[in-house]
């Protein structure tokens, strides 16, 4: 990663921390839903560790999974996170 896209991501990171609340939601949002029971072992991992505070570990054992599926299920939300957070930061960014 550059110098640049290191800056970016920082920049991203403190912004996402500034909105918690909202990014929250969002992610709620996008890896809810009444879909599929897939989709609700992403919303338990998230809550698990992101609003608990458990480890990636911890979190596998409460839920029964291997630890990678869990290691996936969490960058899939955040990934689902950053796009939902990125029209929103490109805004707040423009004068």
């Amino acid at each position: 990663m550059d110098a640049a896209a290191a800056e970016r991501e920082k920049s991203f990171s403190a912004f996402v921390a500034s909105h918690r609340e909202r990014a929250i939601r969002l992610a709620w949002q996008c890896i809810g839903g009444d879909e599929a029971a897939a989709e609700d072992v992403a919303q338990e991992a998230f809550i698990l560790v992101y609003l608990e505070g458990f480890t990636v570990r911890e979190c596998a054992e409460v839920l029964g999974k291997p630890h990678g599926t869990i290691c996936s299920h969490l960058h899939r939300a955040r990934t689902l996170l950053r796009t939902e957070l990125a029209d929103l930061y490109e805004r707040m960014e423009e004068p």
